[in-house]
């Protein structure tokens, strides 16, 4: 997705996001305010030194999305905001806690036609602990669910996206996704059916 598609892509979220008052309400005054849960877009230095700081070459839908808006406020009733590109870090530095909860217990091998299921077909349980220690944790953490939004650069494609994962223990696992942006419209749709009902 380019720039341009991203800038579309987020002022429609952004719009359905602020007109519903499950959303609109906790946020910080300012920000509904404005009328933008984004930010400025991060600028090809700040992309340099994120990708540096990490050590690897970051998937392009991700990059174009924080070239859009260097992070966004909420991408629905939870309280998940993506981080800039100066805070996104690695999971192991920023929550070792959920590392160890899920690799503590017998290590249950998945197989490759089990794991490699999108969409609606996939089980969200079906996921490989042995990522999670190479995850990259691109959001905060809500705290009700401990919802956080990870990159898995184990699982990459030829286009050069990284599998994107919503955790949960509500769910409990993980929703998983071909690219961020698959991940986000997830997210958006996630966020309509929450408002619809």
């Amino acid at each position: 997705m380019s720039e341009a598609k991203w800038a579309s892509f987020l002022r429609e979220f952004n719009d359905e996001l602020l007109a519903d008052e499950n959303v609109s309400e906790w946020l910080p005054v300012e920000v509904v305010e404005s009328g933008w849960l984004g930010f400025p877009g991060a600028t090809a230095e700040d992309l340099v030194t994120l990708q540096s700081r990490l050590g690897v070459a970051l998937p392009p839908t991700y990059l174009e999305f924080l070239a859009t808006s260097n992070g966004w406020h909420t991408i629905s009733w939870n309280s998940i905001e993506l981080w800039p590109a100066n805070e996104v870090c690695w999971l192991r530095d920023y929550d070792p806690e959920i590392i160890r909860i899920w690799t503590k217990g017998e290590d249950i091998p998945i197989s490759d036609e089990e794991y490699f299921v999108y969409g609606d077909e996939q089980t969200t349980i079906s996921i490989r602990p042995e990522y999670l220690q190479d995850m990259l944790a691109i959001s905060s953490r809500d705290f009700a669910n401990q919802d956080q939004l990870w990159l898995n650069p184990k699982v990459r494609f030829e286009d050069g996206e990284w599998e994107a994962w919503h955790f949960s223990t509500e769910f409990p696992g993980a929703s998983r996704f071909r690219s961020f942006r698959e991940l986000m419209g997830s997210e958006r749709q996630a966020a309509r059916n929450l408002r619809d009902v």
